[in-house]
């Protein structure tokens, strides 16, 4: 992988500056989505970023008691 990295690397440092910014423009471009794809989850987009359990803390809110203090009950 850090090969053809690397390689990748070198051919974008011999692109002109113009043909950089293209370059960047076209990677910048969202991927637009295909008709036969399923819709995706909001946990599918974070999950493909590698961003699921990316922050330290409990693995489930619920294990913290203030905040399902209430949880379930109707205010009247």
């Amino acid at each position: 992988m850090a090969e053809q990295f690397e390689k990748v690397l070198a051919e974008a440092k011999q692109l002109t500056p113009e043909e950089r910014r293209e370059l960047v423009r076209e990677l910048s471009k969202p991927e637009p989505a295909r008709q036969d794809d399923p819709p995706r989850t909001l946990y599918d987009a974070l999950n493909a970023r590698g961003l699921i359990g990316c922050i330290d803390g409990p693995p489930d809110l619920s294990t913290n008691p203030k905040y399902m203090e209430g949880f379930g009950q109707h205010a009247e």
